[in-house]
């Protein structure tokens, strides 16, 4: 569960370990202290449409190409995002603050080469929808860069989560169902700013995905890939790392999984990336696939900074006898477990029900049922999402910045559709 720490000592602790790495961008002096927004005219690979009253953003391409569409479609929510963010009560973390962090961390963090380049086509298409052909940010009172897009891709706060996979005979087709909710503080700049975002790399061996993201996020938060591969993140207080540089931010890890993993090899694909990339957060995803009577369809990675403990991960698979995984923000099988946690004792009540037949199977609605008992009452779940893997099915509520996530209507997505370009 989440510590209850002040906001803004989290964040200033949090962005000196987690602003991303770089060469340090020159800060441009003169400045024009406006915004001259032109009207989409430009040729991109990119669409938007409001679906049920969710905001779905399509991108297909190079990363670059990618990047450039995503920040052309969406350059004044990014701008708008980070100076609400800037002047956020809640977040309390002022210009000043946010540029020495910048300037002093920035070393410490690597982000893969075609995540770069995707942020760098970001900051283009932004500049591209303005006449300046530049972008201001008012509250930093200096035109963006990319370590700035870079940075808002380190998450500046731990989030607080609870998940669930269960498939076979817990369900009632047999298929996975994975239910999550992702707890975080009622930030205002973070209200109603969410939306769903659709990738299709034309890159070999990239998979499209869909996931959904905050203006500026490229990273992987809530997702599915093509295959039915889910990724659900769940942060977790771990151990002080034991290196103090090289570190991928845990977003862009969890894009590597949906992005790369693939279900024949999935342990090995899993594995293999957390060899190469370390987060300095403790983390314990759920990753979910469509069940086809094998023996298990769900794991929960547990990873963070220490190496020198088992080359810094772990895979927790189902116990035996189980068809159910439960994660939430702690580890089961690293450093010093913990023991007792109210929503993982709770979910895996549920799960133990269905089991003995004393609750009703799994199915969409069930599941969106438990979801509504799992939010953590002193925050908000900003979403949550009921996955059908083997149906290739996404149901996604957005909190309307009162109530929790799970209490709003839910909007399904089609995976085989939303990866037909002519969407």
């Amino acid at each position: 569960m989440k510590n209850n720490v002040s906001i803004k000592i989290s964040i200033i602790i949090i962005l000196l370990i987690f602003i991303s790495c770089g060469k340090k961008d020159e800060v441009v002096n003169e400045v024009n202290e406006t915004n001259t927004w032109l009207p989409q005219t430009g040729e991109i690979n990119g669409n938007l449409e409001v679906v049920s009253g969710l905001t779905a953003v399509k991108i297909w391409g190079a990363y670059h190409d990618m990047g450039y569409a995503y920040g052309y479609m969406l350059a004044e929510n990014i701008v708008n995002l980070l100076n609400n963010a800037l002047t956020d009560e809640e977040l309390n973390i002022s210009a000043d603050e946010w540029n020495l962090l910048l300037e002093n961390h920035l070393q410490r963090f690597n982000i893969p080469y075609e995540y770069t380049q995707e942020l760098v086509g970001m900051l283009a298409g932004m500049e591209a929808r303005t006449a300046e052909n530049r972008v201001f940010i008012e509250e930093l009172n200096r035109n963006l860069t990319l370590n700035d897009l870079k940075a808002l891709n380190c998450d500046i706060a731990r989030v607080a989560c609870s998940s669930f996979s269960a498939w076979g005979s817990l369900t009632s087709d047999g298929g996975t169902i994975t239910g999550r909710n992702m707890d975080f503080d009622r930030v205002p700049a973070f209200l109603n700013t969410q939306f769903v975002i659709i990738r299709i790399p034309n890159v070999t061996g990239k998979k499209g995905w869909i996931s959904i993201n905050w203006p500026g996020e490229i990273g992987c938060t809530t997702g599915m890939n093509e295959e039915g591969i889910t990724v659900s993140q769940q942060d977790v207080n771990s151990s002080d790392p034991d290196i103090q540089s090289g570190y991928t931010p845990d977003n862009l890890i969890h894009r590597l999984f949906v992005e790369n993993a693939t279900i024949v090899s999935i342990e090995a694909d899993i594995s293999s990336i957390l060899q190469a990339n370390h987060s300095a957060l403790g983390c314990a995803p759920m990753i979910s696939w469509p069940n086809d009577n094998v023996s298990y369809a769900a794991i929960v990675p547990e990873f963070d900074g220490v190496t020198n403990d088992n080359g810094g991960f772990e895979i927790r698979i189902p116990e035996a006898g189980d068809e159910f995984i439960i994660s939430a923000n702690h580890f089961r099988l690293r450093h010093t477990p913990m023991q007792d946690c109210w929503r993982y004792n709770l979910l895996i009540d549920r799960m133990n029900n269905i089991k003995d037949g004393i609750d009703p199977l799994l199915t969409k609605n069930i599941s969106i049922e438990i979801l509504q008992q799992t939010p953590i009452p002193e925050l908000v779940c900003m979403h949550s999402v009921v996955f059908e893997p083997n149906k290739g099915l996404i149901h996604i509520a957005f909190t309307d910045g009162i109530n929790h996530a799970p209490e709003s209507s839910y909007v399904t997505f089609n995976i085989d559709e939303l990866f037909d370009l002519n969407w």
